[in-house]
């Protein structure tokens, strides 16, 4: 049984679901980044949103669900790891 919250805002959608690890379009500044789907926004619009942990940023952000990449290759979730890595190396 959803709680009240999942009831409101589901955890999957449209064959992705809470925990996919995704390549998506951030809303805020239009850059494609890597995340971690946490809940779905099914308003009445015609535009489905999802929450997701920004896992370069460290925080969370908004994608349409039209702008996430399903199954994205192994070779792009390396190169944002990548990215990822030597950002933190960087600061240390």
């Amino acid at each position: 049984e959803p709680s009240e919250f999942e009831k409101k805002y589901p955890v999957e959608y449209d064959g992705l679901k809470k925990g996919d690890e995704v390549i998506y379009t951030r809303l805020s500044d239009g850059k494609q980044s890597l995340g971690s789907i946490r809940y779905f926004h099914l308003a009445e619009e015609k535009e489905a949103y999802a929450t997701v942990v920004d896992i370069a940023l460290g925080n969370f952000q908004t994608a349409a669900v039209n702008e996430i990449i399903r199954d994205p290759p192994k070779k792009m979730i390396r190169s944002f790891w990548n990215k990822i890595s030597s950002r933190k190396a960087s600061r240390l």
